[in-house]
């Protein structure tokens, strides 16, 4: 009656485990009343599973109850949990190796005695064991932010679970069903039990790196549809501007036929004009075509999105950067700042961003100001925001280009209001 008991209280140490453990690397698809649900559903099973397999497989064959469990919890993480089975079964690997070896290192020095000894050191080694999660929750939680079944295998990472698993089998068979203490035993046990923490530490910064790769090839892919935009707008801006230049002579020529009495003529012309001018009107010209284009494509999109526009601008006819980089400074700051005052949009509302250029003492000033729904943390010009990670890789391009012509960039955010400033010599 104790062993039985004792297996049901310490298996509530087991389930908050295994439970804290999967919480820590997947995001559970339950909420509220239906996650408690889940979790009550998973104790019992998971304890029906011990007590019977722990009376049916005796000897060796306990071992088999190892799998078993193992499968248990892979399973109940797929339907729980959005992640795929592959996943799942990774980390139910892990969790209950670094359970099974933490009893290891225990074993192997003092044996596997029943008694009030072994029960209360039971329920410690399960206490070292959810120390060593809390460990890897706080050092590993970007795991779950970056883990994505479709973008990064698993494979690599998973011969240690399985490896550690056959060590286990034999260390089993070979030692501890025999209840002989072996220090050597111990050691191996250790050292299996770091490699497999260590195993998510070399996951986490994989996952990081293949992070990386991925903004920057997407930031990157970013830049030439931009570009090709940006183009492809200057384009249709200086043909724009060639129909203006013979907007005045046509009119002219409307004008003469109305003061000769030729309407029907006059009315041909008209419309042959009003086709022509299909092209939209450009609503912001600071003389620099590249920078035109960007203004006007982002004043369109906020205006579509229902985000305000105000200009103070200059002559930017002497500003010589390159258009590629004029793309990256601009192209960025702008969709960074309507992409935060989205937000407020869905809120309810009415946000504006403010867009200054002045040229002054041979230098082009540019003051950004934006909206934010909450203030937003800046350390050394970087943002250190969670909410705002995105934009890192978007923001060091533009530093990277300001800095290519020896200018200066600036961020500064005071409660609700962004601020971008950047410098630039003529």
């Amino acid at each position: 009656m104790i062993a039985v008991l004792y297996t049901l209280f310490i298996g509530i140490f087991e389930v908050w485990g295994l439970l804290y453990f999967l919480n820590t690397y997947m995001e559970c698809r339950f909420k509220g009343v239906k996650k408690v649900i889940s979790y009550l559903a998973f104790y019992i099973v998971f304890m029906v599973v011990v007590i019977v397999f722990s009376n049916i497989l005796t000897g060796y064959a306990v071992i088999a109850k190892i799998f078993f469990i193992i499968i248990g919890i892979a399973l109940y993480g797929r339907i729980s949990y959005s992640r795929g089975f592959i996943t799942c079964l990774f980390f139910a690997c892990v969790d209950y190796i670094l359970l099974f070896y933490v009893d290891c290192v225990y074993v192997s020095i003092m044996g596997m005695d029943e008694g009030l000894v072994t029960y209360v050191m039971g329920i410690v080694l399960r206490l070292i064991w959810i120390a060593l999660l809390m460990f890897l929750r706080h050092k590993t939680g970007l795991i779950k932010k970056y883990l994505y079944d479709e973008r990064i295998s698993l494979r690599k990472y998973s011969w240690l679970p399985v490896f550690s698993g056959f060590i286990g089998i034999y260390l089993y068979v070979m030692f501890i069903y025999d209840n002989v203490p072996n220090y050597f035993y111990a050691f191996v046990s250790l050292a299996i039990l770091c490699l497999n923490a260590l195993d998510l530490f070399f996951l986490q910064d994989s996952l990081v790196q293949e992070e990386k790769i991925y903004q920057s090839e997407r930031q990157n892919q970013k830049h030439k549809n931009q570009m090709q935009t940006f183009y492809d707008m200057q384009a249709v801006y200086e043909r724009q501007g060639r129909k203006l230049h013979d907007y005045k002579k046509q009119m002219m020529t409307v004008n003469e036929l109305i003061r000769k009495g030729e309407l029907e003529a006059a009315l041909e012309q008209t419309d042959a004009i009003t086709e022509n001018m299909s092209v939209e009107l450009s609503e912001i010209n600071v003389n620099h075509p590249v920078v035109n284009a960007i203004l006007n494509r982002e004043y369109r999109i906020a205006k579509g999105k229902g985000i305000g526009m105000t200009f103070s601008i200059c002559d930017l006819s002497g500003l010589t950067i390159a258009g590629d980089d004029i793309v990256t400074i601009f192209g960025n700051l702008l969709e960074n700042a309507i992409q935060a005052c989205e937000v407020l949009v869905e809120k309810g509302n009415h946000p504006t961003v403010h867009i200054k250029m002045v040229n002054s003492n041979s230098k082009y000033i540019f003051n950004i100001k934006n909206p934010v729904p909450e203030k937003v943390e800046i350390e050394d010009n970087n943002i250190i925001s969670k909410d705002y990670k995105g934009h890192g890789i978007g923001l060091l391009n533009v530093r990277s280009a300001v800095e290519k012509y020896n200018g200066d960039f600036a961020l500064s955010c005071h409660e609700d209001e962004f601020v971008t400033v950047i410098m630039l010599k003529q």
